[in-house]
C-alpha cells in the first residue's frame, strides 16, 4: 500500500471518528447559578430546557407497628439534655394503615438542586438526564 493511500485512509478514519463522536453515556456535571447544567466532559453549559431531571417513585414501609418512647423537656438546640431536663412517663405510638405502607411516595430531585451542586448525568440517546445529586464521601 502506498504512502498516499495510507494517509488518505488515516484522514478518513480521523474524519469518521470525529463525526461519530457522541457524548459519554454517563458524566458528572455542575448546576449553574441560572439552573444550567455544565457537564465535565461535554461542551458548553446546557440551559434548563435542554436537560431532564429524574423523579423517583418509591413505596415507603414503616418498619414496626408501634414504638415505646419517653418525652424529654426542655432540651438544647441539638436535642441534648440540660440540667433542668425532665422526662415523661413511657408512652407508645402506633402506626396504623394497610400494611404500614405509604405507596407512591415521590422523591423530587428538581426542587432540591442548588447552584454548585454536583450531579450524575446519564445520556439517553440525545437527552442528558440528571439522575442524582452526588456528594463527597466525607460529607
Amino acid at each position: 500500500m502506498s504512502k498516499g493511500v495510507n494517509r488518505l485512509a488515516q484522514a478518513i478514519d480521523a474524519w469518521t471518528a470525529k463525526k461519530m463522536a457522541v457524548p459519554p453515556s454517563i458524566d458528572l456535571g455542575t448546576i449553574g447559578e441560572d439552573g444550567s447544567l455544565k457537564l465535565d466532559q461535554f461542551g458548553p453549559a446546557l440551559p434548563r430546557s435542554a436537560y431532564l431531571i429524574a423523579e423517583w417513585m418509591v413505596d415507603a414501609v414503616i418498619p414496626a407497628a408501634s414504638r415505646v418512647f419517653r418525652m424529654a423537656s426542655p432540651v438544647d438546640a441539638s436535642g441534648g439534655d440540660m440540667p433542668e431536663t425532665t422526662y415523661s412517663p413511657l408512652s407508645r405510638i402506633d402506626f396504623v394503615g394497610d400494611g404500614h405502607q405509604l405507596p407512591n411516595l415521590e422523591l423530587r430531585l428538581s426542587s432540591s438542586l442548588r447552584p454548585g451542586d454536583r450531579v450524575l448525568v446519564l445520556w439517553v440517546r440525545d437527552d442528558p438526564v440528571v439522575i442524582s445529586k452526588v456528594v463527597s464521601a466525607d460529607a
